[in-house]
Order: C-alpha cells, then structure tokens, then sequence
C-alpha cells in the first residue's frame, strides 16, 4: 500500500520533471529561433561561401567594371561587402535608369594607382589632370580567399 509521503514525493517529481520540459522548450523557442541569430549563421555562410570577387583587388575591380559595361547593376552589386550590397545593387540600378553609368565607367577607366594601407585592406585611387576623381576601398574577405568592394 502506498504511503502519502510517496505519492508527494512522485508528483514533486513529475511536477520538476514538466517544468524542465517546459522551460527547455520556452528557452529553445526563445533563443534556438531567434531571428538576428538566424540571419548571423546566414551571413556568415554567405561570408565564408561568397565566390563574386577576385584573388587580387585590381581583378575584383576588373569584375565589377565588366558587370557595369554589361549593364548588369545585380552582378555589379555582388563585388560589394556583403553589408553594402542592398544599398549599391539600388545605387546602381538608379544611376543605370538616368544614365549615369557610362559617365562612372568613364571614370573608373583613367588611370590608377593601388596600394595596400594594412594587411587586407586596399585602396585605387583614379586621377584625371593630377587630380583625385575617387577612390574605391576594397577589404579581403579571409573564409572566402577574395577582395570585396568596401566603398567608391
């Protein structure tokens, strides 16, 4: 015959044991779904899986000249870090709409001048008349082994 003090000692039980169920699940729906965690684990997929760029930063800058001439704006976008890609990808296509583009490939066609300012970062400046027109910053991406546009 079964003793009170067993039968609260096996609801206490079953009682600890729901409660670790239910914490479990609320802490996995919490945190285990967590939307900033779950686009982190995808850029950092993107990041170490990324193939639009090139072995030097010159060959990167090659690349997006080349999606310009195209006229491929997307493509073009695709050479950016990944943080700057959206902004660029609509730059571009504006600047595409009003007929902009030509203009810049004038520009990225004068001569340049590239220089490494630390390890991994690298900056073309563009001259016309001994005067700076712009300058493109590119970052190397280490997962992936290429050069990114970081800003024009």
């Amino acid at each position: 015959m079964k003793t009170p003090k067993n039968k609260k000692i096996v609801v206490a039980v079953l009682v600890a044991l729901l409660a670790t169920l239910y914490g479990g699940y609320f802490l996995v729906k919490r945190y285990g779904e967590n939307k900033e965690y779950k686009e982190f684990v995808k850029y950092m997929e993107e990041y170490k899986n990324d193939t639009y760029g090139g072995k030097t930063p010159e060959e990167t800058l090659q690349l997006f000249i080349n999606a310009l001439k195209a006229g491929d704006t997307d493509l073009a976008a695709k050479y950016f870090v990944f943080g700057k890609r959206e902004k660029m990808k609509n730059d571009l296509k504006i600047g595409k709409e009003r007929g902009n583009l030509e203009k810049f490939l004038e520009y990225l066609n004068n001569p340049k001048k590239g220089k490494e300012v630390y390890e991994g970062a690298y900056i073309i400046t563009f001259y016309k008349d001994k005067k700076v027109l712009m300058r493109i910053d590119l970052f190397f991406n280490k997962q992936a082994k290429i050069w990114k546009i970081e800003s024009l």
